[in-house]
């Protein structure tokens, strides 16, 4: 099976697919330090039908976002143009939280990373955690870490499902060479 066959097969591949994707071409922004728009353009780019055809249709773009937040307005016109709800915020703002419709929703995906920024800094990820559920919300959480340390310490606090992109991706390498190398000596034999 190929890697596209593979990411194509669910639903849920696809958008774990993209959102791997997402936070690599993203981090690889960050230390290119170019606007967030740039790592948003690439990864529409790859994951579009002119590289990997991961997404196809505005159908699935909906899929993927009921409501999407950021703090950048940029971001806001460009996802607002495309067709996604996408509003101004700042997800730390426990006041804010509690205003979004948040009780019927089934899932919140969260690709903000933990930037270490000095002697106090907060993670974003804990804070959205304690926030959304003190606001009602009762579905799954979904976001990004750098290190097993992280991803432990978020599991614990009670985030469903952990991406460590870097990891994932060098996982799924793995089993793509091992794959490729059973198809060589099986047709060596």
């Amino acid at each position: 099976m190929s890697l596209i066959e593979w990411v194509t097969q669910s639903t849920f591949t696809e958008i774990t697919a993209l959102m791997v994707l997402a936070t690599v071409i993203g981090f690889i922004g960050l230390l290119m330090k170019q606007p967030l728009i740039v790592s948003f353009i690439a990864v529409g780019l790859i994951a579009g039908p002119s590289v990997l055809d991961i997404v196809h249709s505005k159908e699935q773009i909906t899929l993927l976002s009921e409501l999407g937040l950021d703090f950048s307005p940029e971001t806001i016109k460009h996802w607002n143009q495309l067709g996604l709800d996408t509003q101004y915020g700042d997800v730390t703002d426990a006041e804010f939280i509690t205003e979004l419709p948040l009780r019927h929703a089934q899932w919140i995906v969260s690709t903000i990373p933990y930037h270490h920024t000095g002697i106090s800094s907060e993670d974003t990820r804990k804070t959205i955690v304690q926030l959304t559920r003190v606001a009602g919300f009762s579905g799954k959480i979904a976001t990004v870490s750098h290190s097993k340390t992280e991803t432990e310490e978020l599991k614990i606090l009670g985030i469903d499902l952990v991406f460590e992109p870097f990891q994932d991706a060098a996982d799924r390498a793995s089993e793509l060479l091992l794959d490729g190398m059973d198809i060589q000596l099986s047709e060596q034999k």
